[in-house]
């Protein structure tokens, strides 16, 4: 039995599509990681004068610091997929992007072996929840590079997992780039196929050099005192 074969049985034995990590979803969040690492060098050449940094987990305490809050527990954080990408531009940290991979759906490949189909998991309402916490951390920021890459059968035409993405959109159309606006959308890419690796690529870079340039600009004119 292949690997994925025994999560799907794994699957059904726990009760259908809310219990297990899925393979897929897995090569999918390593697949973004990946690209949003790959992305550092590129950026180091096209803005030399720039440092960049990687996380993996922002912590909670980091959030909000000046609020008087203490996290119960100390290792607590927010770990979005693609981790965060910070740039340090005069002598400040900005973060520039954040990033997540979501996968749903195994219904697909159960049709066509003949079984029935399972319930859909909850991949959306992790991302949800991860793109209420940033929505705090960027609200001194006038941009929100928080972006979703989500695909499988889950998100067919007329499947209800659709609906549950558009409260980060405020009911605004998917698959369109939202990093200025006002009131913080999410930047959400769905489709039913796997996005492949220059797709995420160059999605990402071009969002961390539209925020790189946006900071560059606001502190021009900052110094300029225009």
């Amino acid at each position: 039995m292949s690997t994925s074969e025994h999560l799907r049985q794994t699957h059904t034995e726990l009760g259908g599509g809310r219990g297990i990590f899925t393979e897929g979803a897995k090569v999918l969040e390593g697949n973004l990681e990946q690209q949003v690492k790959k992305l550092i060098p590129t950026l180091d050449e096209l803005y030399p004068n720039i440092e960049f940094q990687w996380k993996k987990t922002l912590r909670k305490s980091d959030i909000s610091p000046e609020l008087e809050y203490t996290p119960h527990a100390k290792g607590s954080g927010v770990k979005p997929d693609g981790g965060i990408l910070f740039a340090v531009i005069g002598g400040k940290k900005y973060p520039i992007l954040v990033s997540e991979a979501k996968k749903q759906g195994t219904n697909d490949v159960r049709m066509s072996e003949g079984k029935k189909k399972q319930g859909k998991g909850n991949a959306i309402e992790r991302a949800f929840k991860n793109w209420a916490e940033f929505q705090i951390y960027f609200e001194n920021y006038n941009y929100f590079p928080y972006v979703i890459f989500a695909y499988g059968c889950d998100f067919e035409d007329g499947s209800s997992i659709n609906d549950r993405m558009d409260a980060m959109t405020r009911y605004k159309p998917r698959n369109k780039e939202y990093i200025f606006h006002p009131k913080q959308l999410a930047t959400i890419y769905v489709q039913e196929k796997a996005f492949t690796n220059e797709e995420i690529f160059d999605r990402i870079k071009d969002i961390s050099t539209k925020v790189i340039d946006s900071i560059n600009i606001e502190n021009l004119k900052r110094n300029l005192n225009v």
